[in-house]
């Protein structure tokens, strides 16, 4: 898991569940692409690490909520509202 913290580049195809606890402080591109069932795509403890970020591409995710999620341990997939953000 180590090597991922340098990936500069992520494509996401048909990932099938959100994806948390990665940290990818040197992500300048990340393209997502067909997750149909993904409802968000970063939660907000992954926010501070992606500094870096520079594109974002999300494309044919039919159940996309918010691209921010709040990260409840107890409570799955609550969505930030605007205050939040």
């Amino acid at each position: 898991m180590q090597g991922l913290t340098s990936l500069e580049t992520l494509h996401l195809y048909s990932l099938p569940v959100p994806w948390k606890g990665l940290v990818l402080s040197h992500l300048t591109s990340l393209v997502v692409y067909e997750c149909k069932r993904l409802i968000y795509v970063f939660i907000d403890s992954m926010i501070a690490s992606l500094v870096q970020l520079e594109v974002l591409e999300i494309s044919t995710c039919d159940e996309l909520e918010q691209i921010i999620a709040k990260d409840y341990d107890d409570e799955k997939d609550k969505i930030l509202s605007e205050s939040d953000l």
